[in-house]
């Protein structure tokens, strides 16, 4: 299905001259400007950067919370189709470009969600995730794999499935290459959030059902360098973003979060 992404910037995006007047207003400074992020009723992906202040929009209803289960299903093997072992092989070959996965897609772990039609093919369904003892956090976003092995989709910020080419990984940075100079692990970086209160870090729902995209790039906040992780959550009727967390790569522990009170980002470990 065709989904167009709308890019909604509000009050005082342009610069005006006034009749009367040769004097130019300034452009709205955006480099502390958090956007809100959500899909209209059309299924356009909406980011609303809510330049002079006034309350945004909210999101519209999506229906209910689709709850991600942590025990997998029992993997099927269809036939002549591929098992999950080859399934997994075969994604590990796709570049990650657009994945958004902080490093190669042989990095991560593959968490089977089971069969789903796609494009006229039965497809495995994986998420992606990290873990270190108890903690476990999803991450990127949700593939598909035919059962053919010939096929892979990854799925997009306005809930649709786009292919992706098998056998393109070979160019794929590490992560070490992708966060040059990070004193600390992107995944480390990650988990580090589990056990923070989900209330601070701006979430309404428990840190599991959330899948978070990694910035392929380390991105300055509060003046330092940090890892950013954008929570989405699904919902019945499309996808969900909540604002970017920030976890500095120098290792000092700080991590932002927007608190939307003062509507400007706060080390929430303070």
């Amino acid at each position: 299905m065709y989904r167009k992404i709308v890019v909604a910037l509000l009050a005082g995006c342009m610069c005006l001259l006034c009749a009367c007047s040769t004097e130019q207003i300034a452009p709205p400074d955006t480099s502390k400007t958090e956007p809100s992020v959500y899909e209209d009723s059309e299924g356009n992906v909406v980011y609303n950067y809510n330049f002079d202040g006034s309350q945004a929009p909210s999101a519209p209803d999506k229906g209910s919370l689709v709850k991600r289960e942590v025990s997998e299903p029992e993997f099927v093997q269809k036939g002549d189709g591929i098992s999950r072992e080859e399934a997994e092989k075969v994604l590990d070959s796709c570049s990650s470009y657009r994945m958004y996965l902080p490093g190669r897609i042989q990095d991560f772990k593959k968490h089977y969600n089971g069969i789903v039609s796609n494009d006229g093919n039965n497809c495995y369904s994986f998420s992606f995730y990290a873990e270190k003892g108890s903690a476990v956090m999803f991450v990127g976003t949700d593939v598909l794999v035919s059962d053919d092995g010939k096929a892979v989709y990854r799925l997009d910020s306005t809930n649709s499935y786009q292919s992706v080419q098998p056998g393109t990984a070979s160019e794929d940075k590490t992560a070490d290459q992708m966060y040059e100079g990070a004193k600390i692990k992107p995944v480390d970086a990650l988990l580090s959030i589990f056990d923070l209160d989900k209330e601070r870090l701006g979430l309404t729902e428990e840190i599991i059902d959330y899948t978070f995209e990694a910035d392929d790039e380390l991105v300055t906040k509060k003046s330092v360098k940090c890892y950013q992780f954008t929570p989405k959550i699904s919902y019945n009727g499309g996808i969900q973003f909540s604002s970017p967390i920030y976890v500095a790569a120098d290792d000092s522990g700080r991590i932002f979060a927007l608190d939307k009170t003062k509507n400007e980002y706060v080390d929430v470990e303070k």
